[in-house]
């Protein structure tokens, strides 16, 4: 069974092109939305990798990491964050706590798999 993936970004070309790098190997699920896919873990839905942008509208990566710690904690552990800099006190201090968990954006196509890859074989 191949692992499933939930990538949150607001950005559709973002969605689209980490879609296309990790479909051939995973099940990719994309939400431009953090509301519409807290929604998915308020339904009952689980993944085994949520791949999420860290500084988004209204509803942040933080946000949803924040929330996942109270709706499903396993996945909350199951995340890995885009990030293109801390911009605010907050961001950087989240960064500073969880460093092992970010992606840098740019990011390279063997980075992002072997990021995925990683975290799916812990």
């Amino acid at each position: 069974m191949r692992a499933t993936v939930l990538v949150i970004d607001d950005e559709p070309f973002i969605l689209k092109a980490i879609s296309n790098i990790l479909s051939a190997d995973y099940d990719v699920t994309c939400e431009a939305s953090s509301a519409a896919a807290l929604d998915r873990f308020r339904k009952g839905e689980r993944f085994d990798l949520v791949l999420c942008d860290l500084m988004m509208p209204n509803v942040t990566g933080i946000d949803v990491y924040d929330a996942l710690l109270e709706i499903a904690p396993k996945q909350a552990r199951a995340m890995l964050f885009l990030t293109g800099g801390a911009f605010t006190a907050r961001t950087h201090a989240f960064v500073e706590r969880m460093p092992h968990s970010m992606i840098e954006k740019p990011f390279s196509h063997a980075t992002l798999l072997a990021r995925v890859r990683e975290v799916l074989g812990r």
